[in-house]
């Protein structure tokens, strides 16, 4: 916490975007609080017609997929962070701020935790706010080290319409993130 008050002091920049102290576990018996989509089942291409027809993997939901109009099942990609490999981090279903996320997925990161970055801070990138029902429709949604070459560390930093968002390894406001956001 020291390192954070000092970063804050030393850049001037706000530093209250959601960033990762700590590694989080996701609950390995998360049961479906949501019946199955109402469509699902009505169609001889869908996969399944509840979420006990998904028992393929953990934490199993049927869910309507868009681009194939039709009911597939979905399961958690993790649990912890050991389970993504080296370039991403375990983002729990169902804890704020993924609230709207069915399953728990692997995301990008290039640090697990604060303690990881020079900076001492590793942020989330926030894209693709809202409710999103598949995995692809993510975005680039990730964790990234704070660095010195960073024009924000939250949105109130921004302009109107425009966001704090990682990309060209830095932090800097676009509007980028606004279309997913409306």
């Amino acid at each position: 916490m020291f390192l954070l008050l000092l970063l804050a002091c030393a850049t001037g920049l706000d530093v209250s975007l959601d960033h990762r102290a700590t590694a989080e576990a996701c609950a390995t018996d998360r049961p479906a609080t949501e019946p199955a989509d109402a469509v699902c089942g009505t169609s001889e291409r869908d996969a399944c017609a509840t979420h006990a027809d998904c028992t393929d993997g953990a934490n199993g939901r049927c869910l309507f997929r868009d681009e194939g109009a039709d009911c597939k099942c979905s399961y958690d990609e993790c649990a912890q962070d050991a389970d993504c490999g080296a370039t991403a981090v375990c983002a729990c279903a169902g804890v704020p701020p993924r609230e709207a996320w069915p399953t728990s997925r692997c995301i990008p990161a290039d640090c697990r935790v604060d303690a990881d970055c020079a900076s001492g801070l590793c942020m989330a990138d926030r894209v693709g706010c809202g409710v999103v029902e598949d995995a692809s429709q993510l975005g680039e949604w990730g964790y990234y080290c704070a660095t010195a070459a960073d024009t924000c560390r939250g949105d109130t930093m921004c302009g109107a319409g425009e966001f704090c968002v990682y990309g060209e390894d830095r932090w800097s406001c676009s509007t980028d993130y606004a279309m997913t956001c409306e």
